[in-house]
């Protein structure tokens, strides 16, 4: 724990950092379970250029073979001054090489960390900043749509940053199939983690170790718990799924494998972070409600990868922003996918009310109904945003088939020559446009299943500041305390007016109402009967608005939730769009067309000033 410590304080320091030195050897006759890092504590002291001396975990790599990796920071000899088990000194064989000598340019700026000077961005330990902008590459589809192969593409585009889980399905798991008895590992799998870290150094992709993902432990939402190998039906230990954040055995076992991941990959800057959960929120545990036993575990998880993790690279989780996951997290990330891409993205949720200040982006984003070349618009939308790193996009199988490429390294460019990273307390702000043409304003309510702290909304010639975190589920009777208020809109329509219309997505089992009231009085109105089950309906309720300014009221006078989609103005706002990110002396602007912008054989031009 003191070696650790130590040498976090040292790494603080450091600047561009070398390629990894490896050394392996062989441990004969081990009484000890090898995989057991309670039983079986291997250790290699490296003797360092400037007199200091590392101790790094060692990890099994088969047979009696054991290895240890280490990132230098500085040129010069480095050896091995020994090796221990469990603390005592060990002698061991076929120890090579037992010293390098590092030399020549380094090759990486260094580990990913929070910048202290300000913490709601991230830099690189030579103390450059880091504005992390990819896209997702969670795992492999095909044989030629793979992670390695994609890591590569990524690189090519100027891409810094994925996020890749650590699944099943594509043999990524370390003990998922189980390989053996429980809490041994696949050394298969291991080998297919060297490549994918081996393919992120090389294409200066910093990712996101996704550690545990929700299905694993879930019946309900991608549910995977009858196939899980801790579950007791499969000769596990577990008899439901909530038990995994809580029972003595599976802890023991997770905090196995997350040593095993820091001894064989904790050496590379291309891990931005451990990952511990994604979207722990549907696990069985979250949907009973159990989140002090899922902060718990978080808060133990990441303290345990600190006391191991000699590199002390930066830990987070996904994605629900207002449950106690995050105290131990060195950053938030939150996940988006709203019918309207532009008016959520640009408008993300930000740090939970009474938080402390941390880097803050969207590690997933899209929209399966939206069109799919409208890969711009989250990229584009999302650095308007004013978040620590883009928005990222989730769908990398169709970015790969569709070769978007040059739209990722366009925006990637982009944000590296106008210095984004650098800026401090960026703004948004809302530029006024002006052109010959209108067109429709359209923007929907980016929350979920919360109540709302907003429900007014001044709607200027973009989506109003706040629809990104707005309730999607406007509330009826019973749980009219949700949404107290419904939602209100102050518009202002041009000469001519226009139509103000919502559309209602899914209507609650037992019936539920919506109301469109312009300036006190009712215009417009649906009831939905009890059905016996959610139903889905895309319905879309209009009315008709004169010019000038008016006061639109939605209201739900049924029993339950209306599940809103996309609400519409038309026209109402002038056909060219624009956000704008600033600080002093500094501002990035974003124009686009709100026709064109998910028209792939768009060829209309457009003048504006």
């Amino acid at each position: 724990m003191v070696i650790g410590a130590l040498l976090a304080m040292s790494l603080s320091s450091w600047g561009d950092v070398y390629p990894k030195i490896e050394a392996s050897f062989n441990i004969l006759s081990l009484a000890t379970d090898p995989f057991d890092y309670t039983q079986t504590d291997v250790r290699v002291q490296v003797a360092q250029p400037d007199g200091t001396t590392n101790s790094l975990p060692a990890f099994f790599d088969g047979g009696t073979t054991w290895r240890v990796r280490h990132t230098p920071a500085l040129s010069g000899l480095y050896q091995v001054a020994g090796v221990t088990l469990n603390g005592q000194a060990l002698t061991v064989s076929n120890l090579q090489p037992v010293s390098w000598t590092v030399s020549g340019w380094p090759a990486s700026p260094g580990f990913v960390r929070v910048d202290p000077t300000n913490t709601n961005r991230f830099i690189t330990s030579n103390g450059r900043r880091y504005f992390p902008l990819g896209h997702d590459v969670a795992w492999d589809v095909t044989s030629t749509t793979n992670v390695v192969g994609i890591l590569a593409r990524l690189g090519a585009a100027h891409e810094n940053w994925s996020r890749i889980w650590m699944d099943d399905w594509d043999g990524k798991n370390l003990d998922w199939p189980r390989p053996g008895p429980l809490g041994q590992f696949s050394l298969t799998v291991a080998q297919k983690w060297d490549a994918i870290v081996a393919a992120a150094e090389q294409g200066g992709i910093c990712f996101q170790m996704t550690l545990q993902y929700h299905g694993q432990y879930s019946s309900t939402v991608d549910p995977e718990w009858n196939s899980n190998p801790y579950n007791v039906a499969n000769g596990g230990f577990l008899t439901n799924a909530t038990q995994f954040f809580t029972n003595a055995t599976a802890i023991a076992l997770t905090e196995r494998k997350l040593r095993y991941a820091v001894a064989r990959w904790g050496y590379s800057p291309s891990i931005m972070a451990w990952e511990l959960f994604n979207e722990v929120q549907y696990t069985d545990a979250a949907y009973a409600g159990l989140w002090n036993i899922v902060g718990a575990w978080h808060d133990q998880m990441a303290r345990f990868l600190r006391s191991q993790d000699a590199y002390q690279h930066l830990i987070t989780t996904s994605s629900d922003l207002s449950e106690p996951i995050w105290n131990q997290c060195d950053y938030y990330t939150h996940h988006d996918y709203p019918v309207d891409l532009i008016s959520v993205l640009s408008n993300p949720p930000g740090i939970p009310t009474g938080e402390p200040v941390r880097p803050i982006f969207g590690s997933e984003s899209g929209s399966d109904p939206t069109v799919y070349y409208g890969v711009s618009a989250p990229l584009w939308a999302g650095l308007m945003g004013a978040q620590s790193g883009a928005a990222q996009p989730w769908y990398w199988d169709r970015i790969d088939a569709e070769e978007d490429y040059l739209l990722l390294k366009a925006f990637s460019d982009f944000v590296s020559y106008a210095g984004i990273a650098d800026q401090n307390g960026l703004t948004q702000s809302t530029p006024y446009v002006t052109c010959p043409e209108s067109g429709s304003l359209m923007f929907s309510p980016g929350g979920g299943w919360a109540d709302a702290t907003q429900d007014t909304f001044t709607v200027g010639p973009v989506a109003p500041a706040g629809i990104g975190t707005l309730p999607s589920y406007l509330q009826g009777n019973y749980h009219r305390t949700m949404t107290p208020n419904g939602y209100t809109f102050l518009v202002n329509y041009p000469a001519g007016g226009g139509i103000f219309s919502v559309q209602a997505v899914t209507i609650a089992a037992a019936g539920a109402g919506l109301t469109i009231t312009v300036d006190n009085t009712t215009t417009n109105s649906i009831s939905w009967p009890s059905s016996g089950s959610d139903q889905n309906t895309n319905f879309t309720l209009t009315i008709s608005v004169s010019a000038g300014p008016h006061t639109v009221k939605l209201w739900n006078p049924g029993l339950d939730w209306v599940n809103l989609g996309e609400i519409t103005l038309d026209p109402y706002a002038p056909m060219l769009g624009a956000y704008q990110i600033g600080a002093t002396n500094f501002a990035a602007l974003w124009l686009w067309h709100r026709t064109n912008i998910y028209n792939p054989s768009a060829t209309a031009t457009l003048s504006g000033a």
